[in-house]
């Protein structure tokens, strides 16, 4: 399969790519520093210039963004909107523009996190992501054409991430990267459409 992951260099990204090529197929990394496919997520113009250079694929992949994270008293508008132009706007732009690129019966993973559906203090920029994320890979799950399928991966804290997290994910298992690995796979190989896969809750 040729598969695009559009932020494969980070904790998770890395392990996937690794893993997606080690079952000999063809993997495309996308991120901002990736000198094959360099892409700034916050840019329509970007997303489509990449997929036009790819020109088609079979799976998309998207492990992408960030938010803030602090006292709610801090909260802004312009903070929850720079958190939805990576993470939230990055993928659904990536979805509306790649659908096209994309062969007959491919598929789409997007990223959330367990804070779409339990949110922590400090963390209300991320639930408002990661909830709206959910609710776009559900309903799109319904309209997508040609038989292409598309579901978001929502795990809780990563043990490796975890160090950082802990005063705000406390009393919380953190899950294991190779059980997040295992459900982007999931997503990728499977048959199953619209469904938001829980991992580690």
């Amino acid at each position: 399969m040729k598969i695009l992951v559009i932020g494969g260099t980070g904790v998770i990204g890395s392990s996937l790519v690794a893993s997606l090529q080690a079952k000999n197929n063809e993997v495309l990394v996308a991120s901002r520093n990736s000198p094959d496919y360099p892409l700034d997520i916050n840019s329509v113009s970007e997303i489509q210039a990449l997929f036009n250079k790819i020109k088609s694929l079979d799976a998309l992949v998207c492990l992408v963004g960030g938010g803030y994270i602090g006292d709610f008293t801090m909260l802004s508008q312009a903070l929850i909107t720079k958190g939805l132009e990576g993470k939230f706007w990055g993928q659904i732009n990536a979805v509306l523009v790649g659908q096209k690129y994309i062969n007959k019966g491919g598929s789409i993973t997007l990223t959330s996190g367990i804070l779409g559906d339990q949110p922590r203090a400090q963390m209300t920029c991320y639930s408002v992501i990661n909830g709206g994320i959910n609710s776009f890979a559900i309903s799109s799950g319904l309209e997508l054409k040609d038989k292409i399928r598309v579901n978001v991966v929502s795990a809780n804290v990563v043990a490796d991430s975890y160090p950082k997290l802990a005063n705000i994910f406390t009393n919380t298992k953190p899950v294991s990267l190779s059980e997040v690995v295992k459900a982007y796979q999931s997503s990728i190989f499977g048959t199953e459409t619209g469904r938001v896969i829980k991992v580690g809750y």
